[in-house]
């Protein structure tokens, strides 16, 4: 009996059953051409009446020739393009491990160089306080060792007193009233320094340790450029390489000084770089190819005439010879015994100013650069960028190197054309040019002066000490060796512009905002 559905409804055959669907315990023997299905018998002339049928077997082997073409396609192309992309993705894997393993050792070797940095900071915050508080521990111990012999002076002196009225003749007991002091002066009490420490509220480990970014890659997999230059880092930082001391602010000190002018008297030349001689001063002006000796009453000695013109000079501690740079044709010359300045070298950039070091060497800053030359212009070390990618040095415009200590001490402009923030600094560099410490307008708040901080030039003393002038306040300061605020040296009418000390005599060069020298002031000054 044959079975009925509804109509458009197609009864689908299991996978294996040889018996038909639509005529029970009938067997599956014939296949229908137009249908592409197997039938039975019963199916002949009912389901599929009409229809190409040939006998199941016929078709058998056609079947088993599309499965050789199957095999032999997966065998020879499918099979094997899927173990080779296989065997590819299994090489990506690696250069993903590798890479991933290479940004770890990234960071971890940042954050080795970082903790460095935060210990070499440590230490050389904690090094400085510990300095201040020696010589403030110092002034406070004299003072009392002063009180203690004013307070035993008097002591004894009252006794006296005590034993002329009990035993005292009358003459002895005039005596001793004419000699009664009409008031006790006690010893100068100094002011003590204090020391105050501001963290920085805007300070993140984090951003300083670096910024991580991660990229996903949804559709292919990069290979390994692609991959490299999706693995660069950002590191940024603030200011400061060597982590500097910006936050440990020192009050000021009132401590006077005893300053004597020698001598002052108007220049016969613009002075725009000073440096000792024999007996007087080296000078040249600006865009200038003249070199003058003046002697310490301003008269003219002899004058140096150079091929070119003349941005700044200095004297070798050792030689005692003058050194020249001109940013005309880049050339560094030194001064021979024939009176001639001779070129020496050339710079690759164009030199601001110069000094000469203990061990011959010629340092010349230039924009965001300091380059240390041999006498033969050999370069022999620089100034590198910060931890954080930063130059150390903006814009070095004057130099000097401390007698005592070795230090370089610069004046950086902080020009905004050379990438700064127009604030301008002193930084000290030990003598291979690795910042050791700063003095800026963080650290000179409350000194004397109505207008910011404004190094203009600066040089050491005999002492070690760095004396700085400040453009805008029109004033001299005074700063130990390790860049701690001793003093206000000296307050003038016009703008300091120029120094240099000869033993204990400061040479300075005053002048207006036009950059000319009104007057030239010798000054005698004692250290305290």
């Amino acid at each position: 009996m044959a079975l009925s559905f509804p109509k458009g409804q197609t009864l689908v055959r299991e996978e294996g059953r040889t018996m038909c669907g639509h005529h029970r315990r009938t067997t599956l023997n014939f296949f229908c051409e137009k249908c592409s299905e197997v039938i039975c018998a019963n199916c002949i002339s009912t389901l599929h009446k009409g229809h190409d049928i040939v006998q199941l077997s016929e078709v058998t082997q056609g079947n088993k020739n599309k499965i050789k073409t199957f095999i032999n396609e997966m065998e020879k192309k499918d099979l094997i393009q899927i173990q080779s992309e296989i065997e590819s993705v299994q090489g990506d894997l690696k250069k993903y491990l590798h890479h991933f393993e290479s940004v770890e050792k990234e960071v971890e070797d940042q954050g080795k160089r970082l903790k460095q940095d935060v210990d070499i900071s440590i230490a050389q915050t904690l090094s400085e306080l510990k300095h201040f508080r020696d010589e403030n521990t110092k002034l406070i111990t004299d003072y009392m060792e002063e009180l203690e012999t004013k307070l035993g002076e008097l002591k004894e002196y009252v006794e006296q007193c005590k034993l002329s009225l009990q035993t005292g003749t009358d003459i002895q007991v005039l005596d001793i009233t004419y000699r009664l002091p009409t008031m006790t002066r006690l010893p100068t009490k100094p002011v003590f320094g204090t020391a105050k420490f501001v963290p920085d509220e805007n300070l993140s480990l984090k951003a300083e340790l670096g910024k991580m970014t991660l990229t996903s890659y949804p559709q292919e997999i990069p290979d390994e450029e692609s991959l490299e230059s999706r693995s660069i880092h950002s590191f940024q930082s603030t200011e400061e390489p060597t982590l500097p001391v910006e936050d440990l602010h020192i009050e000021p000190e009132c401590m006077t000084s005893q300053v004597d002018v020698v001598s002052e008297w108007e220049p016969p030349c613009n002075i725009s770089s000073i440096c000792p001689s024999v007996g007087g001063a080296w000078t040249c002006g600006i865009s200038s190819n003249i070199i003058t000796d003046l002697t310490n009453q301003g008269e003219i000695f002899q004058y140096i005439q150079s091929r070119v013109r003349v941005t700044a000079i200095c004297v070798s501690p050792t030689t005692r010879n003058l050194w020249a740079c001109s940013n005309k044709d880049n050339s560094v010359m030194e001064l021979t015994s024939d009176n001639c300045l001779t070129r020496r070298f050339s710079t690759k950039n164009t030199p601001l100013c110069l000094t000469v070091t203990t061990d011959n060497h010629i340092l010349v800053g230039s924009k965001n650069r300091i380059t240390g030359y041999t006498c033969t212009g050999e370069q022999s070390y620089a100034t590198k960028t910060s931890l954080f990618g930063r130059e150390k040095v903006c814009s070095p415009w004057r130099m000097s190197q401390c007698p005592v200590s070795n230090n370089v001490a610069v004046v950086d402009g902080d020009w905004s054309d050379d990438g700064g923030k127009d604030k301008p600094l002193v930084r000290v560099m030990n003598n291979k040019l690795q910042e050791m410490h700063r003095y800026g307008r963080s650290h000179h708040i409350g000194r004397q002066g109505l207008y910011p901080f404004d190094p203009y030039d600066l040089t050491y003393d005999s002492f070690g000490q760095l004396v700085i002038a400040d453009y805008n306040n029109t004033c001299i300061h005074l700063l130990n060796g390790e860049g701690i605020y001793l003093r206000l040296l000296y307050t003038a009418n016009n703008r300091p512009q120029t120094l240099c000390v000869d033993g204990g005599l400061l040479w300075v060069g005053l002048g207006d905002d036009t950059i000319v020298t009104k007057e030239v002031k010798l000054l005698q000054y004692r250290r305290e």
